[in-house]
This record gives structure tokens, C-alpha cells and sequence, in this order.
């Protein structure tokens, strides 16, 4: 028995040195492996001709680094969501900048207009990171580490999203304080805020989980974009302060039919991931 945990050893030294160290890709292959040997050996099979046949049913480290380095290739659109999301964020900057030192808007104002659009937009960053796969999936589904690289840029976006979206809602009070006399005043705008910081707190728990899934995530973050488009343009349009400077109908409908793309994209759930791919 010595013998053969020297063996499994010797594998799983070998494996690792192949696969970077990563450890959690080793330690999930040797409890695949280890079962592999205990049903042989429940089989009557001898110890060491079932680590045999084990792993050759599993491959060489060799044929599974090769696998490994496949997984672990990230998936083009979710880095060109995070690159777009960071020129987004440096733009906005900027243009806040010019608006603060023009005085068109006090730095606190600024902070919170920024805050608030960009804390909003995660949400839409990661609705069009949804849309990407869910466009994609009838062809081909994601490998496996390429699911664990959307989730874990999922996750990033919608983290930074919540953090800003709160941090927008208490600067926001804060110059209201000034401007209005006070801090909250539960107006539709407030209110609105607060359903786009519960969704996001949502989304959040759901994708810190392990067992988190790719499709049942992607779903959600499109419900995540119907959210925002209704509290950000919704209540604007529904409620416009006094700024209404002609028929919303055309807004609304536009509005709408943007809602319905959304739906419409989520419908793309239900189609068999690699369906359209076959033959």
C-alpha cells in the first residue's frame, strides 16, 4: 500500500509541475483518480493493476495538462467586456473632471454622478458579457475554466458595482443635505437606487457561491439589465421633474423594445447548448 500512495505521489508531483502548481486542477484529479482505484479494487482487481487501469482511463499528465491549458484559456468576450468597462470608467473620469473644473458641477455632485453611472453600467457590463454567451452557446459551450473565468469577471464587475452604487447613494444624500435640505426624501429616483443596490447585492451572493452555475448566472444578469434600464431611464421618463420637453411616447416605446431584446435574449436559454453546432 506504501507502494502504491508513492506512485500517486509521484503522479501528482508530476502533474502539478505540468499544470503550474495549480492545486485545486491536481487535488480534483487525484479524488477521481483515488475513486477510480478503490472501485477496481472492489472489483477483485489487485491495488497496483487498478492504479494501473486507472490511470490510463484518466490519461497522461501530459494529455491532461494539454486539457488543463485548454480550460484555462479566457474566453475572448469577457476580456474585452473588462477592457471595455475600464476605458468606460477612465472616460467618465475625465469628463467629470472638465465638468468640475468648468463648475458646471461641485466635486461631491461629480463624485456622486460618477459613482452612480458607473455602479449602474457594471450591471449592463455584465448583462452584455450574458448576452455574448448566451449568443454563443447554441454553437458551442464554454469549457469548463472558461465558465470559471466569466463568473470570476461577473463577479469582479458586479462587485465594484455595488460598492459604487452605494457609495453613489450616500453622496448623493450627502449633497442633497445642501441642495435640498436633506438627506433622503424617498423620491422615485432614491427608490429606484435602492432596487439596483438590492439586485446587485443579489447578484453578488449568487456568484460567490462554489456552486455556482454559468447559464442560471448569465440569466440573471440580463433581469439585472432590465432592472437598471427601468430604475436609470424608466423612472426618468415616468417621472421627469419638470424637464418633459415634448411626448415621451417615443422614449418609452424605444425603452421598451430594448426590455423585450432582453427577454428575447434570455429565451436563447432554452436552446440546447451546442445545438446549432452539430454537424
Amino acid at each position: 500500500m506504501a507502494d502504491l500512495e508513492q506512485q500517486i505521489a509521484a503522479w501528482r508531483s508530476r502533474l502539478s509541475a505540468l499544470v503550474g502548481g495549480n492545486s485545486d486542477f491536481v487535488a480534483e484529479l487525484e479524488l477521481h483518480l483515488r475513486d477510480a482505484v478503490e472501485d477496481q479494487v472492489r472489483r477483485g482487481v489487485p491495488a497496483e493493476q487498478a492504479l494501473a487501469i486507472a490511470l490510463t482511463r484518466l490519461g497522461s499528465p501530459e494529455a491532461l495538462a494539454r486539457e488543463f491549458a485548454k480550460q484555462s484559456t479566457p474566453w475572448l468576450p469577457a476580456r474585452l467586456v473588462m477592457g471595455l468597462g475600464t476605458m468606460g470608467a477612465a472616460a467618465l473620469a475625465i469628463l467629470l473632471d472638465q465638468r468640475v473644473w468648468s463648475g458646471a458641477a461641485t466635486p461631491l455632485l461629480a463624485l456622486h454622478q460618477g459613482a452612480v453611472t458607473l455602479g449602474y453600467s457594471a450591471v449592463f457590463l455584465v448583462g452584455g458579457l450574458a448576452s455574448c454567451y448566451l449568443l454563443a452557446r447554441p454553437f458551442r459551450e464554454l469549457q469548463p475554466g472558461q465558465a470559471r473565468f466569466v463568473l470570476r469577471c461577473a463577479w469582479l464587475i458586479i462587485g465594484g458595482g455595488l460598492f459604487l452604487t452605494a457609495a453613489g447613494i450616500v453622496l448623493g444624500g450627502v449633497w442633497a443635505i445642501d441642495g435640498l435640505g436633506r438627506f433622503w426624501g424617498w423620491d422615485a429616483k432614491e427608490i429606484a437606487g435602492l432596487c439596483v443596490l438590492a439586485w446587485e447585492g443579489l447578484m453578488l451572493l449568487v456568484l460567490s457561491r462554489r456552486t455556482a452555475k454559468l447559464l442560471p448566472g448569465m440569466v440573471a444578469a440580463l433581469v439585472g439589465n432590465i432592472v437598471v434600464l427601468l430604475a436609470w431611464f424608466g423612472v426618468a421618463l415616468m417621472f421627469p421633474n419638470g424637464h418633459n420637453h415634448g411626448s415621451m411616447a417615443g422614449p418609452i416605446l424605444l425603452l421598451a423594445l430594448v426590455v423585450a431584446s432582453q427577454l428575447a435574449m434570455g429565451a436563447l436559454s432554452l436552446v440546447p447548448a451546442g445545438r446549432l453546432g452539430r454537424g
